[in-house]
């Protein structure tokens, strides 16, 4: 599992570019407030893991699986839930998640 190999590369760099994203949550609100409401409209294909506490958080499942998702974004071809998978997909499951995007790449050739 990734975890064991984390803490050494964290003792190595450090933790500090995750946590200043989130020290500076109010500024990256203000950033993309330009975008608020907008629509992503070109096609997407939309993978997250089972475990993933965000998935996992209130009201994120309803919102993707119940229209939320595609209203914002409604050219959304597909939605994957990974199971048995967390946050950091790449990292878990790499063949897998380069398998989805390749398979989602070669439709557009």
């Amino acid at each position: 599992m990734m975890l064991t190999t984390m803490p050494s590369f964290f003792e190595k760099k450090g933790f500090t570019g995750g946590l200043n994203y989130y020290r500076n949550m109010d500024r990256n609100w203000e950033l993309t407030a330009p975008w608020t409401g907008t629509q992503i409209k070109v096609p997407v294909k939309f993978i997250v893991g089972d475990q993933d506490l965000v998935y996992n958080s209130l009201g994120a499942k309803d919102f993707i699986h119940k229209g939320g998702l595609k209203k914002h974004v409604p050219f959304l071809e597909e939605v994957v839930i990974m199971e048995g998978v967390g946050h950091f997909i790449n990292e878990e499951r790499p063949n897998e998640i380069s398998e989805h995007i390749h398979d989602f790449i070669k439709q557009f050739q």
